[in-house]
C-alpha cells in the first residue's frame, strides 16, 4: 500500500449509515498530490472501534493510496455511480429543452 500527501481542498468525508439516525465518520477522501488518484485516511474512532472498508483498505493510521494508479479502492468505487447513475445525474444537470410541441 503507498502512502503519500494528498491535495488539500478536495475531500469528501465517508460515512457508516448502519444506523441513519447516528451516523458515523470512518474517514476522508481526498485526491492525492498530482490529481491522479484518491488518498483515504480513517478516522481516529473508527480507527478504535471499525473495521477495514475493504481488503485494500487496511485498518491504520496512515494516508492510504490504491497500489494501482488512476484507481480507486474497491469500497469507494462500489459506492460510485454506474453508467445508468452518470446518465440521471446529467439528464438532472442538463434537462431536455422544451420544444413547442411541449406547451399546453
Amino acid at each position: 500500500m503507498n502512502t503519500q500527501k494528498v491535495l488539500p481542498g478536495n475531500e469528501l468525508a465517508v460515512w457508516n449509515l448502519t444506523d441513519p439516525k447516528t451516523p458515523v465518520r470512518v474517514g476522508m477522501a481526498s485526491l492525492a498530490l498530482g490529481g491522479r488518484g484518491v488518498a483515504f485516511t480513517y478516522e481516529r474512532s473508527w480507527l478504535a472501534n471499525g473495521y477495514p472498508l475493504s481488503g485494500d483498505m487496511p485498518l491504520q493510521g496512515a494516508v492510504l493510496t490504491p497500489t494501482v494508479r488512476d484507481r480507486l479502492f474497491g469500497a469507494l468505487d462500489d459506492a460510485m455511480p454506474d453508467r445508468w447513475g452518470e446518465r440521471a445525474i446529467r439528464f438532472i444537470d442538463n434537462p431536455p429543452r422544451a420544444t413547442a410541441l411541449d406547451a399546453d
